[in-house]
């Protein structure tokens, strides 16, 4: 007996699984919102360079003001081939011959151009307010743009990392619920942010805040969901996740404003914050971590919620540790990512359960914020190299495909506990497989099969 049958006694899928996933879905969307909030909160507006006229009584010219106003920018601004004003240049000197005239400098008498000295004009139709226009983040500093969004996935990177040991050494559950905190927080003091540097700041907290929520809630949903319910439990939470993704531009639309948006979709993580203390902490975690009379107690408690308490009556200290006796031989030894390629076959497939799942759903994370760190950047050169960004993105999309066939099958697999077991029964080409799918609460029957 192992874990997963400890499992079936408090109840296979019963009310606490029920409130449990659901519970944890529900950040989910707001999570989503968060990783594409860059779309609307840093949306580029149109704009112009500001036109300043001299004299003692210096004012700036509006073209919204008056249609007069046009007359004057053609003075001041080259215009495009569709005749409207320039984004980024402006005369080095004015050209009042066109005062008046609807034409424009011909193409051997083109004069100096610099680039905008007085700010610029933005077109405030769709949004009151983005970083864009707060920080004028446009033309020669549109680069800054992306760099923020970079940080913000370096922030997600560098979660992945500390987030995962920390769950490993202090709990999912201690782990979600600082997340949770640090996101409210980060969203919240991002939304009043006085300067673009301190803005970055909070997006990078706000990043690593992301990261520790995804691997604790995908840790502390599976350590507690039986495997028959596993699958189901991931696409659930998911449709939570493309939900977020759905109703992000409906609040962005009716919202129209950065900085709003922005507290909108962090103020619900202090509420996140707060239920989360009902979470019970992963027995798995505490059993490997010697704390048995612990991990007991939440296991009569989750059997109480699902009406088994009965049947966990039977369950002691003792009881756990006798039929776990494999899985904490194997947790004694501490992982890192390293050791996803020391031995051939978890090398082969870079991945594992259990006594080092954290550490395994962390580097793929990690490596998915790596390229999520360079897409900017690759978006960036399309300005140079039309066909560049689409190349890579398509190429990287390709090569992915074709390293998946490396990947062993686990359709109706039972997968295995620790990394000997991993390897030993690869090694021996055998898998336990179950025929069929099993409905929640039947028994497996397992055949050994060539995966």
């Amino acid at each position: 007996m192992g874990f997963e049958d400890i499992l079936e006694k408090v109840g296979t899928v019963g009310r606490f699984h029920a409130i449990h996933i659901v519970l944890l879905a529900i950040p989910l969307a707001m999570l989503s919102t968060h990783n594409l909030l860059q779309n609307f909160v840093a949306a580029v507006p149109d704009h112009r360079c500001r036109v300043r006229l001299g004299g003692a009584d210096s004012r700036y010219i509006n073209v919204t003001e008056e249609p007069l106003r046009e007359e004057f920018l053609r003075v001041f601004l080259p215009m495009d081939q569709e005749g409207r004003p320039d984004k980024c240049r402006m005369y080095s000197s004015p050209q009042w011959h066109l005062l008046g005239t609807n034409e424009t400098q011909g193409i051997g008498s083109q004069p100096d151009t610099q680039e905008c000295t007085d700010g610029w004009v933005y077109d405030h139709s769709q949004f009151a307010m983005t970083i864009v226009t707060e920080w004028d983040l446009v033309c020669n500093r549109k680069s800054l743009r992306h760099m923020a969004q970079s940080l913000y996935m370096a922030g997600i990177l560098v979660g992945s990392v500390i987030l995962g040991r920390l769950s490993d050494r202090y709990g999912r559950r201690t782990v979600l619920l600082s997340s949770h905190l640090l996101q409210a927080v980060s969203g919240t003091c991002g939304a009043f942010s006085s300067s673009f540097p301190l803005y970055c700041f909070w997006r990078v907290l706000s990043g690593m805040a992301v990261s520790g929520i995804i691997l604790n809630t995908v840790c502390l949903g599976i350590e507690w969901i039986p495997m028959t319910f596993r699958i189901r439990a991931a696409t659930f939470c998911n449709y939570f996740y493309t939900l977020g993704q759905l109703i992000l531009p409906g609040i962005a639309y009716g919202i129209q404003d950065g900085r709003l948006v922005f507290l909108v979709l962090s103020v619900p993580f202090y509420v996140f914050f707060l239920y989360s203390w009902w979470f019970p902490e992963s027995a798995r975690w505490l059993m490997m971590n010697n704390k048995a009379d612990v991990a007991l107690k939440q296991l009569k408690r989750v059997a109480r919620i699902n009406g088994k308490k009965e049947e966990a009556e039977e369950i002691t200290a003792a009881f756990l540790k006798s039929n776990m006796e494999a899985e904490l031989k194997s947790s004694k030894g501490t992982y890192n990512a390293l050791d996803l390629f020391k031995t051939p076959t978890v090398r082969r497939i870079t991945f594992c359960t259990m006594s080092i799942w954290q550490t395994g759903v962390g580097l793929a994370n990690t490596m998915a914020r790596v390229g999520a760190i360079v897409a900017p950047m690759v978006k960036l050169s399309g300005d140079y190299l039309p066909f560049v960004p689409m190349s890579i993105y398509g190429g990287m999309a390709i090569l992915s495909g074709v390293s998946a066939f490396g990947l062993p099958e686990t359709l109706n697999t039972q997968l295995p506990d620790t990394v000997e077991d991993v390897e030993n029964r690869w090694r021996l080409g055998k898998a336990p497989k179950a025929d069929v799918i099993p409905e929640p609460g039947a028994q497996i029957p397992l055949v050994e099969q060539r995966p």
